[in-house]
């Protein structure tokens, strides 16, 4: 067959939709060509990291002696699908797939004392750090694991065994985030 050269392919009506290629082809971008979609809406192309959000707290967060607590993050500094919940402070995402979930704090305390910092996915308990704390350590814990996309949903708690209450900093050194992976 032979090349067809032109500058514009539109449907003969204007709108609806324009296939290129049938069932089992390959369509090829050659080497040195570029494919712009920067002005076009995408679908089934790029953004594989998306759900993805990072939240923190808007003010320090009290938390009680030997209490296992969620941790209240408020702020939303971006959540590309709305998926994260400043209500319940859990990123329930709406697709399936394997995400990286991370958090990280700050304690604002003098006073050794066991801590620990969990990731949950649902009930459940992903992984944990468990620290001892000299002064305003700042702890960051990550895991990665399969989500449900419509019912699934992770949070951050913390345990800590100091002989009373402790506040957990509000700084840069506490967040949330996650993002899709697979």
């Amino acid at each position: 067959m032979g090349t067809i050269k032109t500058t514009n392919i539109e449907t003969i009506t204007g709108s609806g939709t324009l296939t290129l290629g049938q069932s089992g082809e390959t369509i090829t971008i050659p080497s040195g060509a570029t494919l712009d979609l920067s002005n076009a809406t995408q679908t089934g192309v790029g953004d594989t990291t998306k759900p993805s959000f990072y939240a923190k707290a808007n003010t320090g967060q009290s938390i009680s002696n030997a209490t296992e607590t969620v941790l209240q993050f408020n702020n939303e500094i971006f959540d590309s699908n709305s998926c994260f919940d400043t209500g319940t402070y859990r990123f329930t995402p709406t697709t399936a797939g394997k995400y990286y979930i991370f958090g990280q704090y700050a304690c604002n305390t003098s006073t050794d004392c066991f801590q620990a910092f969990y990731i949950y996915k649902n009930a459940s308990l992903q992984t944990q750090l468990i620290n001892r704390n000299f002064d305003t350590d700042s702890v960051f814990v990550a895991t990665v694991f399969d989500m449900n996309g419509s019912s699934d949903y992770a949070e951050l708690r913390y345990y800590q065994e100091s002989g009373g209450a402790i506040t957990l900093s509000n700084t840069q050194h506490m967040g949330f985030g996650g993002f899709k992976i697979g």
